[in-house]
Protein backbone atom coordinates (compact mmCIF):
# COMPACT_ATOMS: atom_id res chain seq x y z
CA UNK A 1 0.00 0.00 0.00
CA UNK A 2 1.47 3.35 -0.95
CA UNK A 3 1.30 6.55 1.13
CA UNK A 4 -1.61 8.06 -0.76
CA UNK A 5 -3.77 4.94 -0.21
CA UNK A 6 -2.90 4.94 3.55
CA UNK A 7 -3.97 8.55 3.90
CA UNK A 8 -7.27 7.83 2.21
CA UNK A 9 -8.06 4.81 4.41
CA UNK A 10 -6.64 5.71 7.82
CA UNK A 11 -5.67 9.31 8.30
CA UNK A 12 -9.00 10.92 7.39
CA UNK A 13 -11.14 9.06 10.01
CA UNK A 14 -8.59 9.77 12.77
CA UNK A 15 -8.54 13.47 11.89
CA UNK A 16 -12.34 13.50 12.05
CA UNK A 17 -12.29 12.02 15.54
CA UNK A 18 -9.80 14.62 16.71
CA UNK A 19 -11.94 17.46 15.35
CA UNK A 20 -15.05 16.10 17.13
CA UNK A 21 -13.17 15.71 20.42
CA UNK A 22 -11.84 19.25 20.28
CA UNK A 23 -15.30 20.63 19.54
CA UNK A 24 -16.77 18.71 22.49
CA UNK A 25 -14.29 20.22 24.96
CA UNK A 26 -14.74 23.81 23.84
CA UNK A 27 -15.90 26.14 26.63
CA UNK A 28 -18.46 28.75 25.71
CA UNK A 29 -17.16 31.92 27.31
CA UNK A 30 -17.18 35.57 26.50
CA UNK A 31 -14.41 36.82 24.22
CA UNK A 32 -11.20 37.56 26.11
CA UNK A 33 -12.17 35.54 29.22
CA UNK A 34 -10.53 32.32 30.34
CA UNK A 35 -12.73 29.74 31.99
CA UNK A 36 -11.13 27.44 34.57
CA UNK A 37 -11.15 23.80 33.58
CA UNK A 38 -12.64 21.41 36.12
CA UNK A 39 -10.79 18.16 36.71
CA UNK A 40 -11.50 15.13 38.87
CA UNK A 41 -8.67 15.62 41.35
CA UNK A 42 -8.12 15.00 45.02
CA UNK A 43 -8.74 18.11 47.11
CA UNK A 44 -5.49 17.53 48.99
CA UNK A 45 -3.60 18.00 45.71
CA UNK A 46 -5.27 21.27 44.80
CA UNK A 47 -2.56 23.81 43.89
CA UNK A 48 -4.27 26.70 45.70
CA UNK A 49 -5.29 24.77 48.80
CA UNK A 50 -2.93 25.63 51.69
CA UNK A 51 -4.10 22.74 53.88
CA UNK A 52 -4.28 19.10 52.85
CA UNK A 53 -7.55 17.23 53.36
CA UNK A 54 -6.83 13.50 52.92
CA UNK A 55 -9.65 11.36 51.67
CA UNK A 56 -11.65 14.15 50.01
CA UNK A 57 -12.00 13.36 46.34
CA UNK A 58 -14.40 14.36 43.62
CA UNK A 59 -16.44 11.90 41.61
CA UNK A 60 -18.88 14.17 39.78
CA UNK A 61 -18.46 14.80 36.07
CA UNK A 62 -16.65 18.05 35.20
CA UNK A 63 -18.85 21.06 34.53
CA UNK A 64 -18.44 23.51 31.69
CA UNK A 65 -18.66 27.27 31.78
CA UNK A 66 -21.25 28.92 29.56
CA UNK A 67 -21.75 32.36 28.11
CA UNK A 68 -22.94 34.72 30.85
CA UNK A 69 -21.26 32.84 33.71
CA UNK A 70 -19.39 34.73 36.40
CA UNK A 71 -15.84 33.54 35.82
CA UNK A 72 -12.99 33.94 38.30
CA UNK A 73 -9.75 35.61 37.32
CA UNK A 74 -6.99 33.48 35.84
CA UNK A 75 -4.36 35.52 37.75
CA UNK A 76 -3.38 33.12 40.52
CA UNK A 77 -1.66 35.90 42.50
CA UNK A 78 -5.14 37.30 43.20
CA UNK A 79 -6.73 34.04 44.34
CA UNK A 80 -5.92 34.58 48.02
CA UNK A 81 -7.22 37.85 49.50
CA UNK A 82 -4.71 40.38 50.76
CA UNK A 83 -4.93 40.75 54.53
CA UNK A 84 -5.79 42.56 56.69
CA UNK A 85 -9.18 43.71 55.42
CA UNK A 86 -11.20 46.31 57.35
CA UNK A 87 -14.99 45.96 57.14
CA UNK A 88 -16.04 49.47 58.19
CA UNK A 89 -19.47 49.71 59.79
CA UNK A 90 -19.76 45.95 60.19
CA UNK A 91 -22.37 44.88 62.73
CA UNK A 92 -22.33 41.32 64.10
CA UNK A 93 -25.41 39.16 64.26
CA UNK A 94 -28.99 39.21 63.05
CA UNK A 95 -30.85 42.55 63.17
CA UNK A 96 -27.72 44.28 64.45
CA UNK A 97 -27.71 48.07 64.57
CA UNK A 98 -25.86 51.00 66.12
CA UNK A 99 -26.83 54.36 67.61
CA UNK A 100 -28.12 53.56 71.11
CA UNK A 101 -26.96 53.99 74.69
CA UNK A 102 -24.64 51.48 76.35
CA UNK A 103 -23.07 51.26 79.78
CA UNK A 104 -19.56 49.88 80.48
CA UNK A 105 -19.13 46.76 82.60
CA UNK A 106 -15.56 47.78 83.48
CA UNK A 107 -13.27 50.75 83.02
CA UNK A 108 -12.76 51.36 79.29
CA UNK A 109 -9.90 53.66 78.21
CA UNK A 110 -10.81 55.01 74.76
CA UNK A 111 -8.26 55.10 71.92
CA UNK A 112 -7.99 57.73 69.18
CA UNK A 113 -8.37 55.15 66.36
CA UNK A 114 -9.32 51.51 65.92
CA UNK A 115 -5.82 50.17 66.42
CA UNK A 116 -3.99 48.55 69.32
CA UNK A 117 -1.09 50.95 68.80
CA UNK A 118 -3.26 54.07 68.85
CA UNK A 119 -2.83 56.80 71.44
CA UNK A 120 -5.27 57.04 74.30
CA UNK A 121 -7.70 59.95 74.17
CA UNK A 122 -7.53 60.51 77.93
CA UNK A 123 -11.20 59.58 78.23
CA UNK A 124 -12.01 56.63 80.46
CA UNK A 125 -15.54 55.29 80.66
CA UNK A 126 -16.23 53.91 84.12
CA UNK A 127 -18.72 51.26 85.13
CA UNK A 128 -22.12 52.89 85.38
CA UNK A 129 -21.36 55.65 82.85
CA UNK A 130 -23.34 55.90 79.63
CA UNK A 131 -22.15 56.40 76.07
CA UNK A 132 -23.54 56.08 72.56
CA UNK A 133 -22.46 53.09 70.51
CA UNK A 134 -21.74 54.88 67.22
CA UNK A 135 -20.40 52.18 64.88
CA UNK A 136 -18.09 49.19 64.62
CA UNK A 137 -15.23 48.00 62.41
CA UNK A 138 -14.14 44.43 61.80
CA UNK A 139 -10.43 43.92 61.12
CA UNK A 140 -10.04 40.60 59.27
CA UNK A 141 -6.60 39.12 59.89
CA UNK A 142 -6.91 35.63 58.39
CA UNK A 143 -9.66 34.18 56.14
CA UNK A 144 -11.48 30.95 56.82
CA UNK A 145 -10.68 28.05 54.49
CA UNK A 146 -13.33 26.10 52.55
CA UNK A 147 -12.25 23.28 50.22
CA UNK A 148 -14.40 22.27 47.24
CA UNK A 149 -15.02 18.51 47.14
CA UNK A 150 -16.77 18.66 43.78
CA UNK A 151 -17.98 21.08 41.13
CA UNK A 152 -20.79 23.36 42.30
CA UNK A 153 -22.87 26.10 40.68
CA UNK A 154 -25.05 28.80 42.26
CA UNK A 155 -27.90 29.55 39.88
CA UNK A 156 -30.27 31.60 42.02
CA UNK A 157 -30.29 34.41 44.59
CA UNK A 158 -32.66 35.50 47.34
CA UNK A 159 -35.08 38.20 46.18
CA UNK A 160 -35.04 40.58 49.15
CA UNK A 161 -38.43 42.05 48.21
CA UNK A 162 -40.18 38.68 48.48
CA UNK A 163 -37.65 36.65 50.52
CA UNK A 164 -37.86 33.89 47.89
CA UNK A 165 -35.27 32.52 45.51
CA UNK A 166 -35.01 34.07 42.06
CA UNK A 167 -32.78 33.13 39.08
CA UNK A 168 -29.37 34.81 39.00
CA UNK A 169 -28.60 36.91 35.92
CA UNK A 170 -25.54 34.67 35.57
CA UNK A 171 -24.19 31.47 37.11
CA UNK A 172 -21.44 31.44 39.74
CA UNK A 173 -19.31 28.31 39.38
CA UNK A 174 -16.90 26.66 41.82
CA UNK A 175 -14.55 23.89 40.73
CA UNK A 176 -13.42 20.74 42.49
CA UNK A 177 -10.11 21.12 44.31
CA UNK A 178 -10.38 24.91 44.63
CA UNK A 179 -10.21 26.97 47.82
CA UNK A 180 -12.89 29.46 48.86
CA UNK A 181 -11.65 32.02 51.39
CA UNK A 182 -14.45 32.90 53.80
CA UNK A 183 -14.29 36.45 55.18
CA UNK A 184 -17.10 37.29 57.59
CA UNK A 185 -20.55 36.24 58.65
CA UNK A 186 -23.48 38.51 57.76
CA UNK A 187 -26.66 36.91 59.11
CA UNK A 188 -29.07 33.99 58.67
CA UNK A 189 -26.41 31.65 57.26
CA UNK A 190 -25.09 34.25 54.77
CA UNK A 191 -21.35 34.95 54.41
CA UNK A 192 -18.94 37.13 52.49
CA UNK A 193 -16.24 35.12 50.71
CA UNK A 194 -13.36 35.53 48.26
CA UNK A 195 -13.03 33.12 45.34
CA UNK A 196 -10.26 33.28 42.73
CA UNK A 197 -9.80 37.03 42.99
CA UNK A 198 -13.46 38.06 43.31
CA UNK A 199 -15.57 39.08 46.30
CA UNK A 200 -18.86 37.22 46.65
CA UNK A 201 -21.58 36.53 49.17
CA UNK A 202 -24.34 34.03 49.70
CA UNK A 203 -25.64 31.15 51.79
CA UNK A 204 -23.11 28.66 53.13
CA UNK A 205 -22.83 25.57 50.96
CA UNK A 206 -20.33 23.74 53.14
CA UNK A 207 -20.21 21.62 56.25
CA UNK A 208 -17.50 21.75 58.92
CA UNK A 209 -16.23 24.27 61.44
CA UNK A 210 -17.89 27.34 59.86
CA UNK A 211 -21.32 25.80 59.53
CA UNK A 212 -24.18 27.76 61.10
CA UNK A 213 -27.18 26.24 59.30
CA UNK A 214 -27.57 22.50 59.80
CA UNK A 215 -29.64 19.96 57.88
CA UNK A 216 -30.15 16.28 57.31
CA UNK A 217 -28.14 16.27 54.08
CA UNK A 218 -25.01 17.97 55.40
CA UNK A 219 -22.78 15.13 54.20
CA UNK A 220 -23.94 15.81 50.64
CA UNK A 221 -22.72 19.40 50.63
CA UNK A 222 -20.14 20.13 47.90
CA UNK A 223 -17.52 21.65 50.22
CA UNK A 224 -16.03 21.40 53.70
CA UNK A 225 -14.66 24.17 55.92
CA UNK A 226 -11.48 23.39 57.82
CA UNK A 227 -10.67 26.69 59.54
CA UNK A 228 -12.44 29.83 60.70
CA UNK A 229 -11.64 33.45 59.84
CA UNK A 230 -9.72 35.36 62.52
CA UNK A 231 -10.07 39.03 63.28
CA UNK A 232 -10.63 41.85 65.76
CA UNK A 233 -13.77 43.83 66.52
CA UNK A 234 -13.54 47.54 67.32
CA UNK A 235 -16.38 49.82 68.47
CA UNK A 236 -16.66 53.59 68.56
CA UNK A 237 -18.19 55.03 71.72
CA UNK A 238 -19.24 58.65 72.11
CA UNK A 239 -19.61 60.34 75.49
CA UNK A 240 -23.13 61.71 75.68
CA UNK A 241 -22.29 64.94 77.47
CA UNK A 242 -20.42 66.18 74.40
CA UNK A 243 -19.01 64.97 71.09
CA UNK A 244 -15.87 63.43 72.58
CA UNK A 245 -15.25 59.73 72.33
CA UNK A 246 -12.97 57.05 70.96
CA UNK A 247 -12.52 53.40 70.13
CA UNK A 248 -12.43 50.25 72.22
CA UNK A 249 -11.64 46.66 71.26
CA UNK A 250 -14.18 44.05 72.32
CA UNK A 251 -15.51 40.64 71.35
CA UNK A 252 -17.67 39.68 68.38
CA UNK A 253 -20.70 41.52 69.61
CA UNK A 254 -20.49 43.48 72.83
CA UNK A 255 -22.55 40.74 74.48
CA UNK A 256 -19.71 38.21 74.07
CA UNK A 257 -17.27 39.41 76.71
CA UNK A 258 -19.64 41.95 78.30
CA UNK A 259 -17.26 44.88 77.93
CA UNK A 260 -20.43 46.98 77.76
CA UNK A 261 -24.15 46.32 77.41
CA UNK A 262 -27.15 48.17 76.06
CA UNK A 263 -28.94 50.30 78.62
CA UNK A 264 -32.25 48.74 79.74
CA UNK A 265 -31.61 45.51 77.80
CA UNK A 266 -31.77 41.89 78.89
CA UNK A 267 -27.96 41.76 78.89
CA UNK A 268 -26.56 42.69 82.29
CA UNK A 269 -23.01 43.24 83.51
CA UNK A 270 -21.88 40.16 85.38
CA UNK A 271 -24.20 37.91 83.38
CA UNK A 272 -23.16 34.96 81.25
CA UNK A 273 -20.95 35.86 78.30
CA UNK A 274 -19.61 33.91 75.37
CA UNK A 275 -16.18 33.29 73.93
CA UNK A 276 -13.97 36.09 75.26
CA UNK A 277 -11.02 35.39 72.94
CA UNK A 278 -10.95 38.82 71.31
CA UNK A 279 -8.43 37.85 68.64
CA UNK A 280 -9.91 34.43 68.01
CA UNK A 281 -12.34 33.09 65.46
CA UNK A 282 -15.34 35.07 64.24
Amino acid sequence: MNLSEFLKLGAVPWCSLLIVACAHDELKVAPGEHAPVSKNVAVSNAPDSPVAAPGLTTTAAPQQAALGDTLPTSDRSQWRPKMPIVRAGSCPGEDCEYGYLVTPCKDLPLLATDSSGAKQTGIILHKGDTATLVTGNLHLLEPGIVLMKRDYAITDIVDESSDHNAPRPDTLRFFAGDTVYVLDYIELGTWNWWYRGKLGRGDEFWTGVLQRSHGGDDEKRPAVSISRPRGEWWYELQVDSNTEGGWVRAGRGWWVDLSFVEVNSDWKCGGPGGDSDLSGTL
